[in-house]
């Protein structure tokens, strides 16, 4: 099986059971990975290589250490980041802490967070870095939901996770 298979594989189970835990039952769940830049350098590990989850500040986003520890042995790391949903037909979510909590403990909907037309800063974290861009939320959208957003200077529509009342990040 590919290293990115298992990752994505790992990636998967690790949510699943987190989900499994916060939500007491089955919910509709997909995952993308972000893969390093040095993937194409590294050599095939001779054995099955350790997979190690790392849950950091941000609770979207799940770093996943990749080391082979036969032969030329090498170290790595993937991001991944899940959106989920209770029910077929509701909005994605980003599968966060604060969402979690908050969709497991009240049955009805909360407020919007984001309405339509405000403008708001979409913020993307990756490590030691952060960037941050003007953009204008094109719909409302609650916490965890992923709603479309509009670059000010570029013009340029995206979706966007709501992460508070004045922020969004990628999915």
């Amino acid at each position: 099986m590919p290293l990115e298979e298992k990752v994505r594989n790992f990636a998967q189970n690790y949510f699943k059971i987190a989900a499994k835990n916060h939500f007491k039952r089955e919910i509709f769940l997909t995952v993308s990975l972000i893969p390093p830049r040095d993937i194409s350098q590294l050599n095939r590990c001779e054995s099955p290589p350790l997979l190690t989850a790392l849950q950091g500040e941000d609770s979207a986003l799940l770093k996943i250490d990749v080391s082979c520890t036969t032969g030329k042995t090498w170290n790595t790391r993937y991001l991944a980041r899940a959106m989920y949903r209770l029910e077929e037909g509701e909005p994605l979510r980003a599968f966060t802490n604060k969402t979690t909590y908050q969709t497991a403990s009240s049955p009805q909907p909360a407020e919007y967070l984001i309405k339509k037309g405000k403008e708001i800063e979409l913020v993307a974290r990756a490590e030691l870095v952060e960037i941050r861009s003007k953009v204008v939320a094109e719909e409302s959208g609650r916490l965890g939901e992923v709603i479309w957003v509009k670059n000010k200077r570029s013009g340029k529509k995206i979706r966007a996770v709501v992460s508070s009342e004045h922020e969004v990040s990628p999915p």
